[in-house]
């Protein structure tokens, strides 16, 4: 399927909203997907803390690798239908009832294909992982079989999330993401202490994900019939395809550094490397998710406008990093006190791991907006060439990383190569949207620099007043005296952006997508 015709395809008809009314959609969208994202990953926070004390890294490591199995499946699963629908919606040959029955036909049918496949393969994949024992590896076997139901779960419920945010409703789509998170949370956390060891997180997994289904379908109200159109299941299955192989190559990218670890390292090294990289994702990395979510149902509806939309793109870059960058460099600073204080001493050599994965995560921040603008525009494409590329250059430096300095040389594999790949995407991003590299680094270098200055005072004062690295009251303090460092430099070097937030906190961040 050509560009050309994806783009005609997927142009709003008539019956569009206006644009004010479109940019006070997206403004309560993205403050109740804030919500959302502070109430539920609060809880998985807390319930994190909480097993990490009645679990060992072992027993991380062993879920972690049925979870890995479960997330390649997951690409599958999805095979970008969500996308499709949103992107479809508007569609003057169907129409959006047409093509959420198509939708939830063929992710049902893909959910129930896929279970199968995973429990019948589930004693051959376990080979790519190395194990500390033949037990070992038949539990993990176990795992990835009941982990096999979460995907059948989310199929059933895919169409109605995708409705959901076609429509910018995230008043309503909140009520499932808190439900999974805090079943999820409060399950895992009950059959723990009551001795059920790893197998808290698989039930904890799969009970959420039929419980945010069940939610899904009550708060949407969307049943599905047989009214089909022949005409759309072509443009549809096209865009589904270059969205899934998008997301496939992406969530390759995303974790083969698990892959390596699971593979040459065993579930010791694998644990460790899932909880130092557990706190940075929940604080850093979903905060960028939980707003580029509301941004592509948003930027589709702008994608005949290129100028509105390399404003919103560059706007929301520049108050992203505000954002990120005082999270990310704040707690590269405070990890050595918060393992100390946190975790049983078992999980110290999380330290360096995490800070190196705290400054990761904020340059990812960076390269989620190319990816909105692909989508938006009907480029997916674009996405599967980009994500390969990065693939060909990770997975040599995390080899490398893992043969020779274990899973620190990971996390460096990472953020070294994760700096590459944003050059890459803004040069490419720029044939879209016409932004130059300057304009880009123009808007991100402040905040980069505020958090640096802050970073290197809060490490030399925790060290100067607490070289042992446990006390809450200097802590305390240094927290409060980054958050003033970083306050007054920011003010210094980028009062625009400062102004900028202060003109949309009564509204939301996406306000600036009104066109």
């Amino acid at each position: 399927m050509s560009s050309k015709a994806t783009l005609t395809a997927g142009t709003p008809g008539a019956g569009d909203k206006p644009a004010g009314g479109l940019g006070k959609q997206a403004a309560q969208g993205a403050a109740w997907n804030y919500a959302a994202f502070l109430v539920s990953k609060g809880l998985l926070f807390v319930a994190t803390l909480i097993l990490a004390q009645l679990l060992t890294p072992a027993q991380f490591g062993l879920v972690g690798m049925a979870l890995l199995v479960i997330t390649v499946l997951d690409i599958l699963r999805d095979f970008g239908i969500g996308a499709s629908v949103i992107y479809f919606g508007h569609d003057q040959r169907g129409g959006e009832t047409a093509a959420a029955n198509l939708a939830f036909a063929l992710s049902s049918g893909i959910g129930l294909l896929l279970f199968a496949a995973n429990w019948l393969l589930a004693p051959l994949v376990v080979q790519l992982f190395k194990t500390g024992s033949p037990a070992d590896a038949a539990t993990v076997v176990q795992f990835i079989q009941v982990l096999g139901l979460s995907l059948l779960f989310a199929s059933l419920g895919s169409t109605h999330d995708a409705l959901l945010q076609k429509e910018i409703n995230y008043r309503r789509r909140m009520v499932p993401e808190v439900g999974r998170t805090l079943l999820k949370g409060t399950l895992s956390v009950g059959l723990a202490l009551l001795g059920f060891g790893a197998w808290s997180l698989v039930w904890g997994q799969v009970l959420g994900e039929a419980l945010a289904t069940s939610l899904l379908w009550l708060v949407t109200g969307w049943r599905p019939s047989l009214f089909f159109k022949r005409e759309l299941f072509r443009p549809m299955l096209g865009y589904s395809f270059q969205t899934m192989m998008a997301g496939g190559l992406g969530t390759l990218v995303s974790d083969v550094d698990y892959f390596i670890i699971g593979g040459m390292l065993g579930e010791v090294a694998l644990g460790i490397y899932t909880l130092a990289f557990r706190i940075p994702e929940l604080l850093i990395k979903n905060l960028s998710n939980a707003v580029s979510t509301v941004a592509f149902p948003v930027a589709a509806r702008l994608q005949a406008d290129i100028a509105a939309m390399r404003d919103a793109y560059l706007q929301m870059q520049r108050l992203m990093m505000v954002l990120l960058a005082p999270l990310g460099f704040g707690l590269y600073a405070v990890t050595p006190s918060l393992v100390h204080l946190l975790f049983k001493a078992s999980w110290e050599p999380v330290i360096p791991v995490m800070q190196v994965l705290s400054l990761y995560m904020v340059l990812g921040g960076i390269s989620h907006w190319p990816g909105v603008v692909y989508k938006a525009v009907g480029r997916p494409d674009i996405l599967n060439v980009l994500s390969f590329v990065k693939l060909v250059m990770l997975a040599p430096v995390l080899l490398y990383g893992a043969a020779n300095y274990g899973i620190e040389g990971v996390a460096w594999g990472q953020l070294l190569v994760r700096v590459a790949g944003i050059v890459l995407d803004i040069v490419v991003v720029a044939r879209f949207i016409n932004i130059s590299l300057w304009e880009n680094l123009r808007v991100v270098w402040p905040p980069l620099v505020a958090a640096s200055l802050m970073a290197a005072a809060v490490r030399a004062l925790l060290i100067s007043l607490d070289p042992a690295e446990t006390s809450i009251a200097v802590l305390a303090l240094a927290t409060v005296v980054g958050a003033v460092i970083y306050t007054a430099a920011i003010f210094l070097l980028d009062r625009a952006a400062i102004r900028k937030i202060m003109e949309l906190a009564p509204v939301s961040k996406f306000a600036i997508l009104r066109r």
